[in-house]
């Protein structure tokens, strides 16, 4: 009520006649424009103090407040920008209830001229619109035969509870898919990334080599990487299909420059004899035994 004095002061003397016409008491309805004058502020408050005297005598004595309505008028907007607020006027979620939003949107249509006032379904259509679209979606006021305001805070009591839990299940997947976005992939952690760091530029002919494989016990080429672990190979050159590593092709069809193709995929990579790890020795060992 404080901030309609001087935002909305037609809306603040609806209350007020609201309240002045609780009682048929003069005495009440003389307090009532008494408190009321004390609760004046802004704008508002300075229109008080400069009308003079005479003209508070009368606006103190009008319980009818129509005198109210015709020197106020100086307060309010034009009426084309009382309009447009009305329009423009969306709930704000989080400071305010979504029915304390409808019932005020409906108010600041009811203070324009009754030819720019929206009604029945018009002004469901116009209160609507405030809200989030993914709520006014679930809304049927629309379709029903000469909705009111009333009906449609009766809606929305029925549909905000599962509009806001399809909201919450919204941001909780949102959420939970940008982590798995964050997490990367086993190809990017382990994949042909990590080939070009060690091969491209160490490749060594000289590497190359046959052992038996750990698992199979069967012959296999292999190549000794610089930080002694070996790749297996598992399939043949993806270029020729011969039995070599891709990194080796273009060497072995050249003999001059190697311009490598690297990639690991298919090879398996065990600790090599002078590594420092001993699992692959004991695993030949019992092999062999």
């Amino acid at each position: 009520m404080e901030n309609d004095t001087y935002t909305r002061p037609l809306a603040w003397l609806r209350h007020l006649s609201i309240k002045i016409n609780a009682k048929d008491d003069l005495t009440y309805k003389a307090k009532v424009l008494e408190v009321a004058s004390e609760c004046l502020l802004g704008r508002a408050l300075m229109w008080w103090t400069a009308i003079g005297d005479n003209m508070r005598t009368i606006l103190m004595s009008d319980f009818t407040l129509q005198t109210w309505f015709t020197h106020i008028q100086i307060l309010c907007p034009s009426k084309d920008q009382m309009r447009q607020d009305a329009i423009d006027r969306a709930w704000v979620s989080g400071k305010e209830s979504c029915l304390d939003y409808v019932w005020d949107k409906a108010a600041m249509f009811a203070e324009l001229d009754e030819i720019d006032r929206p009604k029945g379904q018009a002004l469901m259509s116009a209160i609507l619109k405030g809200l989030p679209a993914s709520l006014s979606r679930m809304s049927r006021i629309e379709f029903s035969p000469n909705p009111g305001v009333d009906d449609l805070c009766k809606e929305l009591q029925i549909i905000l509870p599962k509009w806001e839990r399809e909201m919450s299940e919204n941001k909780s997947y949102t959420r939970n898919n940008a982590g798995i976005k964050s997490i990367p992939s086993q190809a990017q952690r382990t994949g042909p990334s990590r080939a070009p760091e060690s091969l491209n530029v160490s490749y060594d002919k000289s590497k190359i080599d046959h052992k038996p494989h750990p698992k199979t016990m069967k012959l296999t080429r292999t190549y000794t990487k610089p930080n002694g672990r070996i790749l297996y190979l598992t399939r043949n050159c993806r270029k020729c299909d011969k039995e070599h590593f891709d990194f080796e092709h273009d060497s072995l069809a050249s003999k001059g420059e190697v311009h490598l193709v690297v990639t690991e995929d298919g090879y398996e990579e065990w600790p090599g004899m002078d590594s420092g790890d001993k699992s692959n020795e004991d695993l030949l060992d019992m092999k062999l035994n």
